[in-house]
């Protein structure tokens, strides 16, 4: 759709797609209904193809590559693609959710729920960058911006914190609940928060003063 929300066309409707990314001509994704194999097709929608026949467990795109997060033949690997598929490289031999390339270096989620920094083209144990489990996040030049998994619920989350990249600094800048839906929006972070399990609220991190707004 336009930005200003007409206009609006239906490119696909055969399911959930996630960890979609755009890349010049075309739209990389993971399909949901076909156990996360990686897809693409045209910005138009059309020329569907599937590129990798795996069980994803997560996918991002770093200087026209595709860095997917599977199993080979039951054990967690992170390998790296040519956008077409083909030229495959392993690069972590690690489960990884929510992997991220930031600053030369992999963050993610572990399958300990722990979140971890790995240099990129080093061969060197990752460092575990928070002691609680992780229940999403999102790098910045300012700081990692997470949230932890509730004590009395694995699938919702809660408070705001924030951490250096190297892991030092982790402090609390919300006690809300459920917290979630980070995403970067210029010099801002934008994620929705309920407080006391109310109703969810879109918020805002100012990322230059850590000022925390309600959205209208």
């Amino acid at each position: 759709m336009q930005f200003d929300g007409t206009e609006e066309t239906t490119l696909y409707s055969l399911g959930y797609l996630l960890d979609m990314s755009i890349q010049g001509n075309w739209i990389v994704f993971q399909s949901l209904e076909d156990d996360f194999s990686v897809y693409r097709m045209d910005i138009n929608g059309r020329n569907l193809e599937k590129l990798l026949d795996v069980s994803g467990i997560g996918m991002t795109v770093h200087e026209e590559r595709l860095i997917v997060s599977h199993e080979i033949n039951g054990i967690p690997r992170v390998s790296s693609y040519d956008l077409d598929g083909e030229g495959r490289r392993e690069v972590l031999g690690e489960y990884a959710r929510q992997l991220v390339v930031w600053e030369d270096a992999y963050y993610y989620i572990g399958e300990d729920l722990a979140l971890y920094r790995s240099e990129m083209g080093e061969i060197s144990e990752p460092q575990r960058l928070v002691d609680e489990d992780v229940h999403s996040f999102i790098p910045t030049d300012k700081g990692i911006f997470y949230t932890v998994h509730s004590d009395d619920h694995r699938f919702s989350s809660r408070g705001l914190y924030q951490i250096n990249l190297d892991g030092s600094e982790d402090r609390l800048l919300s006690a809300s609940d459920d917290v979630g839906g980070f995403s970067k929006v210029g010099e801002s972070v934008l994620f929705s928060s309920a407080d006391g399990h109310g109703l969810l609220q879109e918020k805002r991190v100012d990322l230059e003063s850590g000022r925390i707004d309600v959205l209208d």
